[in-house]
């Protein structure tokens, strides 16, 4: 599990900071899955996010070929 927390900004004098505490939790070992798919048609990608605050974002890349 990752805990760290951090601050959003750097204040100036005389300005609040917003500090924010983030949890992630490990990821699960999974298998490499390969995806295949047709131009135009619809693939189904499963990612499974770790319990984690504030919730995980998936971002996916494509390797083309």
């Amino acid at each position: 599990m990752t805990h760290e927390v951090l601050s959003t900004f750097i204040p100036s004098e005389g300005s609040s900071s917003k500090v924010e505490e983030v949890d992630l939790q490990d990821f699960k070992l999974d298998v490499q899955h390969v995806i295949e798919v047709d131009e135009g048609n619809t693939a189904v990608i499963a990612c499974h996010l770790p319990e984690s605050h504030p919730k995980a974002q998936v971002r996916y890349s494509v390797k083309q070929e």
